[in-house]
């Protein structure tokens, strides 16, 4: 249960590319292109494998509770981090890719590592049942971006290039009333 739980957190990792596209809409103050943006999940996911290494070397010296803790502190740091980025994609890196990915890291170490450990006979059972949850928690968080960033399900792109200009005007004001929430 534990080791679902955990997962079913730390699958916000997999919410990036819902995210990107509301923190990268033009005419925000941040004005990011999605080029540039992708950087916070590819440092996420270079940070990620190395404390999840780094966080099973440490689990016979600290034992699981320690090494989850830090995923649990690490993952929510970042979100706040990332919530004060605006105009700072320095303060998205960090936020983003180092404290969310190291986050993530070492709770997804610890998430599947166990389980293994305390059912040897279903190792592959256990282990399944906690990727799932990981997938199941990017689904949730999805949906839950979606709901404050876009609440009114407002189209993210133009139907024809006809129409991109006015779209664009409309689009960008929707949002800059609803991303910072």
């Amino acid at each position: 249960v534990g080791s679902v739980l955990m997962m079913l957190g730390v699958g916000v990792q997999y919410t990036w590319g819902t995210m990107t596209v509301y923190i990268s809409s033009p005419g925000l103050a941040r004005d990011w292109p999605d080029s540039i943006t992708i950087y916070g999940f590819v440092l996420a996911s270079c940070v990620l494998p190395v404390t999840m290494m780094a966080g099973t070397e440490l689990l016979p010296y600290t034992g699981p509770m320690v090494v989850s803790l830090l995923g649990a502190v690490l993952v929510p740091l970042g979100t706040v981090v990332v919530s004060f980025c605006d105009a700072s994609l320095a303060a998205l890196l960090v936020g983003w890719g180092v404290l969310i990915g190291g986050g993530v890291g070492f709770a997804y170490g610890v998430a599947v590592r166990m389980p293994a450990l305390w059912f040897p006979e279903h190792k592959g059972f256990v282990s399944g049942i906690s990727l799932a949850a990981y997938g199941g928690g990017s689904f949730f968080f999805n949906l839950v971006i979606k709901a404050l960033a876009n609440p009114d399900s407002m189209p993210e792109r133009a139907e024809s290039e006809a129409d991109e200009s006015e779209w664009a005007d409309a689009y960008h004001e929707y949002m800059k009333g609803t991303v910072p929430r």
